[in-house]
């Protein structure tokens, strides 16, 4: 029974080019993955940190990993920025302040009920994430996330970007008040967040290829 082997197939190709070179190569393969974790912030004493932080001012998680990368997942209890007053928001930032780590991540955010059941949900996503610093007013770097200096209308433009990923209007606070009545009782809430990370990687194929060059291409 004859060959079936690439060299098999490739010789009659040498006889009729003769002397022309043989060009060798190698293969890769890019695959793209979902991986999905999910992690649970319980905010005790509710209604004191709701007194204490102001409108942009959030209450962090602890970092948690998902996908190859630390997560924080950012509670706002008087919402995300003064426009937002009387909302309780929700973001997610890659817990770190290195500008190189990315992440192209979806998340959903879930206020629990009592039984531990999703009682108010919002998705984002997918969307692109980079490290960056902590944007409180206060302790704002003085370059951009480009590593330019930062000026009003860069400023703007890098804030819109990063409110892109934030749930603005995950629940009002007066029905989070009404519909939870835990809360008035135990004075916490549970916030879910499922996060779903793509990864995307490139590994060499298992196969080698010999093809004969074209002409002129060794000249």
């Amino acid at each position: 029974m004859a060959s079936s082997s690439p060299m098999a197939k490739l010789l009659p190709q040498l006889f009729r080019h003769g002397s022309r070179h043989l060009l060798s190569g190698t293969g890769t393969a890019t695959t793209a993955r979902r991986v999905i974790g999910s992690h649970m912030h319980k905010i005790e004493c509710y209604s004191q940190v709701e007194r204490s932080v102001a409108a942009g001012e959030s209450v962090r998680s602890s970092p948690f990993l998902v996908g190859g990368r630390w997560w924080q997942l950012l509670v706002y209890p008087n919402g995300v920025d003064a426009g937002h007053r009387g909302f309780v928001s929700a973001d997610l930032a890659l817990a770190t302040d290195d500008n190189d780590v990315r992440a192209t991540a979806s998340y959903r955010v879930s206020i629990l009920d009592g039984a531990g059941n999703p009682a108010h949900t919002a998705a984002v996503g997918p969307r692109r994430f980079w490290g960056r610093y902590d944007y409180h007013p206060l302790m704002r770097p003085t370059t951009t996330l480009w590593g330019e200096p930062r000026v009003e209308e860069a400023a703007a433009e890098e804030e819109e970007l990063l409110r892109k990923s934030a749930v603005e209007r995950l629940v009002a606070a007066e029905e989070l008040r009404k519909s939870a009545p835990w809360l008035a009782r135990d004075d916490f809430i549970r916030v879910q967040c499922d996060v779903a990370v793509t990864e995307i990687d490139t590994k060499p194929l298992d196969e080698r290829f010999m093809r004969v060059a074209p002409a002129g291409f060794t000249s």
